[in-house]
């Protein structure tokens, strides 16, 4: 079967290492639209553009494609590419996380485990907050932390059963992240940390913090972080000019893989309060749909909006349901039907502003003096 492998990055050529020990597929060419990886001399066969695939594909030299369990946005991207060229999904194949990194399997158990596109069971992203108040309290915070009026952490059995869960309807997920409010306020993170780790072996995770508690770390969170190999990103905000040298150090000093973002000086209002925003309209043109996508217990949702919405409803008396949360306990529920779902405009939309106003990023000075303005266009 001659096939072409979608991106000579690492993902692709461990499927490509893989087909090479086996006789059932024939890589005729990789599909890499970065042109300065064509002189990358560990490639053994053709890297070629995308619009030469497909040419290739219309002369019968090219019987499918694979696409290898990549990151979020490269995977999005080769979905993107091959629509654009009236690729048919029939003629897709996936190389699932599994078949790419258990190397305790076979090769031919690995390379059995290449199927159709369409019964992909990956999540490019989930996310779990740890926290839901904050130390810092930035005004405009699109998770509310500023109007948590309490220390408010999620019960951790019921984390336990929902990442159980969600295993059941998807075998990886490629990117998960550990946010808040504050992630290092919960004194249990490393919990947290190894059970993500121990249901979904190869994911990647981020722990997201504003670094201001990143020198109080303890011991076992430090060795959670290390042993699980989650990347640490400190949100850089200027409250931090006087000790972000000092955070960053710290992190190098213990050996935890770091980045350190560029500062945040602006934050974006993303609600409209009165809720009549066009729902469809929103829902097609959002960027935090998918990569945003959210686990509170046992439930799910698209975007981490319908279980935070209820601390902008009950500061100003708003009365908003929150809707739009799947139930991964609800009976007779797929794969399938949670991908439909997330894709899926729901009434928590219409309180959305994708495209809201920037503003200058501040603390809140005094929370006694806080007005809706605060948090909606």
């Amino acid at each position: 079967m001659n096939v072409a492998v979608i991106s000579w990055g690492r993902e692709g050529k461990a499927v490509y290492d893989l087909l090479s020990r086996n006789k059932q597929y024939k890589v005729v060419c990789v599909v890499e639209e970065n042109s300065e990886k064509w002189n990358d001399e560990e490639c053994a066969p053709w890297i070629v553009s995308s619009g030469r695939a497909v040419c290739m594909f219309e002369e019968g030299k090219i019987e499918y494609f694979i696409v290898p369990s990549m990151a979020e946005a490269q995977n999005y991207r080769v979905i993107k590419m091959l629509e654009v060229y009236h690729i048919n999904i029939d003629n897709l194949l996936y190389a699932s996380a599994e078949s790419l990194w258990n190397t305790t399997l076979s090769d031919e158990e690995r390379i059995s485990m290449i199927n159709s596109y369409k019964l992909c069971n990956e999540l490019d992203a989930m996310e779990i907050h740890v926290a839901e108040h904050c130390n810092l309290n930035c005004k405009n915070c699109s998770m509310f932390c500023g109007l948590v009026k309490k220390e408010a952490y999620p019960d951790y059995n019921e984390f336990e059963k929902g990442i159980i869960l969600l295993k059941k309807y998807f075998q990886h997920v490629k990117i998960f992240r550990i946010i808040g409010g504050e992630p290092l306020l919960n004194k249990d993170l490393d919990k947290y940390i190894y059970k993500i780790r121990d249901i979904y072996p190869y994911t990647d995770i981020r722990l997201i913090s504003n670094g201001i508690l990143v020198k109080q770390m303890s011991d076992k969170l430090i060795k959670a972080v290390k042993e699980c190999h989650v990347t640490f990103i400190v949100t850089q905000y200027a409250a931090l000019k006087g000790s972000i040298d000092e955070i960053k150090m710290f992190l190098v000093e213990k050996g935890i893989t770091n980045i350190v973002t560029e500062v945040v000086t602006e934050f974006q209002k993303i609600y409209n309060a009165s809720g009549n925003s066009n729902i469809d309209e929103n829902f097609y043109r959002c960027h935090w749909k998918g990569s945003c996508a959210t686990m509170y217990g046992t439930q799910i949702a698209t975007c981490f909006v319908p279980f935070v919405i209820h601390y902008l409803s009950d500061q100003f008396n708003l009365g908003i349901l929150e809707t739009g949360k799947i139930d991964l306990e609800e009976n007779g529920l797929t794969t399938q039907e949670i991908r439909r779902r997330m894709h899926t405009p729901f009434d928590l939309c219409r309180y959305c502003a994708p495209k809201g106003d920037w503003v200058t990023w501040e603390r809140i000075k005094n929370k006694k003096e806080m007005a809706l303005v605060d948090w909606s266009i």
